[in-house]
């Protein structure tokens, strides 16, 4: 999150999360919340860190990715922080790994890697000839179990603590409420 972009050498001033849309959780096979909900979850999950993090307010399900979300909002975002601002999106190493990256002048990639495919992520990111800069950085502490399924699975068995370790305490006990 903020505080590991900080600890690379950068100013985090301002950090976005989106949902996705409910087409790709049901390729998946599983049943997607409501819109309404999963923002009222996400609120949760930024709660914590609000000076700095907050949410999209839906439009993530109107993009098809989050650097299409950065690109549309990049000049409002630099009219809040200054025309230096840099945009940098943040993904997994499994979306990193499964998608062709093309060139993105002016933004940064920030690819946070399971450590089983830390290796992988690293041979990818030699072999790309990007005009962005990409960051590679292990996953760490909860991030290193951070998983949808996971949750999935926490929540279907009723393993309270497991949920609480994924989602932080608040969202977990919203998600148990929820039944």
């Amino acid at each position: 999150g903020g505080l590991r972009m900080v600890s690379v050498g950068w100013q985090v001033v301002q950090g976005v999360l989106a949902i996705t849309k409910a087409r790709h959780i049901e390729r998946k096979g599983f049943e997607a919340l409501r819109v309404s909900t999963r923002l009222q979850l996400l609120q949760l999950a930024c709660a914590p860190h609000a000076e700095w993090l907050g949410h999209c307010g839906g439009a993530g399900v109107r993009v098809a990715s989050a650097r299409h979300y950065a690109r549309e909002h990049l000049r409002a975002l630099q009219a809040r922080h200054g025309r230096g601002v840099r945009v940098a999106t943040v993904e997994g190493s499994d979306v990193f790994l499964r998608y062709k990256h093309h060139p993105d002048p002016g933004m940064v990639l920030v690819v946070v890697a399971r450590e089983h495919e830390l290796a992988p992520a690293r041979k990818q990111l030699r072999g790309a000839a990007n005009a962005r800069t990409t960051i590679l950085l292990p996953a760490e502490g909860e991030a290193a179990a951070a998983s949808s399924t996971r949750v999935r699975s926490a929540l279907q068995s009723g393993d309270r603590g497991a949920l609480a370790r994924l989602c932080g305490e608040r969202v977990a006990l919203a998600l148990v409420e929820m039944g």
